[in-house]
C-alpha cells in the first residue's frame, strides 16, 4: 500500500496545474521621454509635378510672324484683349493688289458699259467684265475680312 500511495502522490504531482516558473528573462532596454504639448503643422513638404486644372491653347486663323506679345504666362486676360500682334505685311500687300485689280476691272466695266449703248461692244463682253469686276470686289472684301479676323 505504501508503494501505491507513493505512486499516487508522484502521479498527482506530475499532473499539477501550476507550470514551472521560467528562468528570469533579461530586461529589455527602453528609453523614456516626457510627453509635452507642441503645435501641429499639417503641411507636408514634398517634390511633385503640378498641372493646372485649366489651360488655354492659342491659335490664329492665319499664319504669320508674331511681332509683339502682350501678356506673360500665368496672366489673367479679358475677352477681346489684344494678346498678339502679327506682322501682316503679306496680307496687307495682297489687299493692295486686290484693290488695284478691282479698280482696273471696274474702270474697264464702266468703259464697256458706255460702249454697249453705241453698239460698239457686245453685251456678252460687258457681262463678262461685270463678273470679273464683281470677283475682284469680292476678293477685296475677303482680304479685309482676313485682316480684321487676325
Amino acid at each position: 500500500r505504501f508503494g501505491a500511495a507513493l505512486l499516487l502522490a508522484v502521479a498527482l504531482a506530475g499532473c499539477s496545474r501550476e507550470a514551472a516558473a521560467p528562468a528570469a528573462a533579461k530586461p529589455i532596454p527602453v528609453s523614456v521621454q516626457a510627453v509635452t504639448t507642441q503645435p501641429w503643422n499639417s503641411t507636408v513638404q514634398s517634390i511633385a509635378t503640378v498641372r493646372a486644372r485649366e489651360s488655354v491653347a492659342l491659335t490664329a486663323a492665319v499664319s504669320d510672324v508674331v511681332e509683339q506679345v502682350n501678356f506673360d504666362s500665368g496672366d489673367e486676360v479679358k475677352a477681346g484683349q489684344l494678346l498678339l500682334r502679327l506682322r501682316g505685311n503679306s496680307q496687307q500687300a495682297a489687299l493692295t493688289a486686290a484693290q488695284a485689280t478691282f479698280e482696273e476691272t471696274d474702270q474697264l466695266y464702266r468703259r464697256q458699259l458706255s460702249l454697249v449703248g453705241q453698239q460698239l461692244v457686245a453685251k456678252s463682253t460687258v457681262d463678262t467684265q461685270r463678273a470679273l469686276r464683281d470677283a475682284a470686289q469680292a476678293r477685296v472684301q475677303q482680304m479685309r475680312a482676313e485682316i480684321t479676323d487676325r
